[in-house]
């Protein structure tokens, strides 16, 4: 099933937002239940639902443990009607920004926590390249840490920047990790393509 050529941005949950608070607002909504997947683990995903609001209009719902957050988008044909709910959304729920996840970024000093904020980064990204976002992940990326390199990795995963080729080409060139060379070289691939 398609969802649609335009997507709204990736709207990270606030912690105390749950799934039940997406199910209210769909039911009450009357949107149409279309797709429940309970796990996808090859997309890093062990929920994943989707309401069609009107015809070619979907709001989703998906559940990413790497980032240990949920997020919501909006996806459709028409992108005034994408907008307008994606609007919606974001002030129904609040979600998280990017802003906000590079702030908490900056602030926060053990790695784990370090690497869990840099993969829910990737998810806030916004839909454009932002240098400030492209410079986080870049400086994290070269950390002597690997689970900072690979959070990193993880954080241009969902963006999907051609910005990000040339670190992505830098990593799998010279990285120390052996598997985070072969993930690097993956990734940028796949943007290549998509290009």
């Amino acid at each position: 099933m398609s969802w649609g050529d335009i997507q709204g941005r990736r709207r990270v949950l606030q912690e105390s937002a749950a799934e039940e608070e997406v199910v209210e607002l769909a039911e009450s909504a009357g949107f149409e239940k279309v797709r429940e997947i309970t796990a996808a683990p090859s997309e890093g995903v062990t929920r994943e639902v989707t309401w069609r609001i009107a015809p070619r209009l979907y709001l989703h719902y998906l559940e990413y443990p790497p980032a240990e957050t949920a997020i919501v988008q909006v996806t459709g044909d028409e992108f005034a009607d994408v907008q307008r709910f994606d609007d919606l959304v974001t002030r129904y729920f609040e979600p998280i920004s990017y802003e906000d996840v590079l702030d908490q970024l900056d602030r926060e000093d053990g790695v784990e926590a370090k690497a869990l904020l840099l993969r829910r980064l990737g998810l806030a990204a916004p839909n454009e390249p932002d240098p400030g976002f492209i410079a986080k992940v870049e400086e994290l990326g070269r950390s002597s840490d690997v689970r900072l390199r690979e959070a990193a990795l993880w954080a241009t995963l969902f963006p999907y920047w051609p910005e990000f080729i040339p670190f992505l080409d830098g990593v799998a060139e010279s990285d120390p990790d052996e598997d985070l060379r072969a993930q690097a070289q993956f990734m940028a691939d796949q943007i290549r393509k998509r290009q």
